[in-house]
């Protein structure tokens, strides 16, 4: 039922009918409004694409599948008459018809379309981020053996000073009073 293309150019010429509609086009054409195509499309009623245009993602429409809707919404379908056709009635083809939008041409050089797309923002955004990663985990390795170093000194200098005697404290009127009498 679904499918995403990355475009930004409008209208698509890609469809088999040749020409998908976005959402406002297919209400015009459809006579109808956006918020009734929407309200279609998320209850299945209406099968659509996704591209991923210049303000974001938008459903796609083709004319074909807006002129089916349009037939069941008056009571019969363009090609029978009746309704939404008897497989639908019974269930069957749904599926089916979702599962062939992704084997349609334009839906696989969709999906090739979105794969490039990904591909370019792992280019343009992870692969710095990867280098910068490898960049700081160096760094930060260099930083573990500068502290291990210093860690060491002063283990080596917290063992000097335990080594050495310190000398002995005597109060300030005692060295006074004895360099007195020594003088």
């Amino acid at each position: 039922m679904y499918s995403l293309s990355v475009d930004t150019e409008q209208p698509r010429m890609d469809s088999p009918d040749g020409e998908e509609l976005t959402l406002q086009a297919a209400a015009t054409y459809a006579e109808c409004s956006v918020k009734t195509l929407r309200r279609a499309i998320h209850a299945g009623k209406l099968q659509h694409t996704y591209a991923i245009g210049q303000h974001g993602p938008q459903y796609l429409i083709t004319r074909a599948e807006l002129d089916r809707w349009r037939g069941a919404q008056s009571g019969g379908s363009p090609e029978s008459g009746q309704g939404e056709g008897a497989a639908t009635a019974a269930g069957e083809g749904t599926v089916d018809t979702h599962l062939s939008t992704w084997t349609q041409p334009s839906a696989v050089s969709s999906v090739s379309t979105l794969q490039a797309a990904i591909d370019q923002v792992v280019r343009s955004a992870v692969v710095p981020l990867v280098d910068e990663l490898h960049t700081t985990r160096t760094e930060l390795g260099n930083a573990r053996e500068q502290l291990g170093a210093a860690r060491e000194r002063v283990a080596h200098l917290e063992a000097q000073l335990a080594t050495r005697q310190p000398a002995p404290h005597r109060p300030l009127w005692l060295r006074l009073v004895r360099r007195l009498l020594a003088g």
